[in-house]
């Protein structure tokens, strides 16, 4: 009965991830009334709104958390509750967010209209890509809960898999991502206030990850971070893995 509860708890967190991503995807694609005035009140909650979302988004993927964290949520059920967590607080993002007015920019050729479209599509499948690197099911915690309610073992990804896009940059989802965020033909206030916001999140956010990696993975990870870049790849065909591995 208990890995039946944790395979539906698991299924119903990567549900409602699902919807929230849908709700974020239609907040970003609105544009803000022009009428609207700035309001000081507005800005405030909408500050307050990203950093209810980002603090423990950040705090629940640290080391120090997750040991703390597993002494009241079951190991099996980790990735899961952080998959919920972050998921509901995005929901609640989206919802309340309160709108700013104007738009920072729009492209209004039609070939530039469709040169962004075809950027942020390119990054979208760089986006997915990396997640199939490190294996999307593991990444919302769904492999996970379906091996447990099968009886079988966990066995977590490696995450240096240095012939995969890890060998261009070291965070090509975070790429990818921050790539989508900003190409947009239009560009809103709104979006440009969660952009910004995210941007320096991801920023902040890679540089804990890799101090957790470098305790994880040791002179491994430290050698790979010094000769793979963050984000921006030095070539079109990446950094050769026998001097990564060298």
């Amino acid at each position: 009965m208990f890995r039946f509860f944790v395979l539906l708890y698991g299924l119903a967190a990567y549900a409602v991830f699902v919807i929230s991503a849908v709700l974020l995807a239609m907040h970003l694609a609105t544009t803000s009334d022009a009428s609207l005035d700035w309001n000081t009140a507005n800005i405030t909650i909408d500050v307050g709104l990203l950093a209810l979302f980002y603090f423990p988004h950040s705090i629940m993927a640290r080391q120090w958390f997750k040991r703390w964290w597993s002494r009241i949520v079951p190991d099996v059920l980790e990735r899961s509750t952080y998959v919920l967590v972050s998921a509901v607080l995005l929901i609640v993002l989206t919802i309340a967010w309160r709108d700013l007015p104007g738009s920072l920019w729009s492209a209004e050729e039609p070939w530039a209209v469709v040169s962004i479209r075809i950027a942020a599509a390119l990054c979208f499948v760089l986006i997915v890509a990396s997640s199939w690197s490190t294996r999307e099911s593991d990444l919302f915690g769904v492999r996970r809960v379906w091996l447990f309610h099968r009886s079988r073992p966990h066995d977590p990804p490696l995450f240096l898999n240095q012939r995969s896009l890890y060998r261009f940059v070291r965070h090509p989802m975070m790429t990818g991502l921050i790539g989508l965020l900003w190409l947009t033909p239009t560009m809103s206030w709104n979006r440009f206030a969660f952009v910004l916001a995210g941007t320096v999140y991801i920023v902040i956010a890679t540089e804990f990850e890799e101090r957790d990696l470098i305790r994880q993975f040791g002179e491994q990870y430290t050698r790979y971070r010094n000769r793979v870049p963050r984000f921006v790849p030095r070539s079109i065909a990446g950094t050769p893995v026998d001097e990564i591995e060298g």
